[in-house]
């Protein structure tokens, strides 16, 4: 499979689990978090993950995955502008 395919596969994937979840499973009476927005928070940890992969993947295999690293990092970007700023 091409490596876009899966980066967008990934991004629909993860955007619909956090949908779902915050849907099911909304915030605590009490102040607590619920799945979704957990979800919400893990996943700019996951794309970091990727970001430093894909650099390292970048440098010791092949400079396409550099591409890749751009396309994570502009998720990020578009994520924490729509989701904490």
């Amino acid at each position: 499979m091409n490596k876009y395919i899966s980066t967008l596969i990934f991004y629909v994937v993860c955007a619909a689990t956090a949908f779902i979840l915050n849907k099911i499973s909304p915030n605590q009476q009490d102040g607590g978090l619920g799945f979704g927005a957990l979800a919400m928070l893990l996943a700019p940890i996951i794309i970091v993950g990727l970001l430093l992969f894909n650099i390292y993947k970048g440098f010791s295999v092949n400079k396409e995955f550099f591409i890749i690293t751009g396309i994570h990092f502009l998720a990020l970007l578009i994520y924490l502008q729509i989701f904490f700023l």
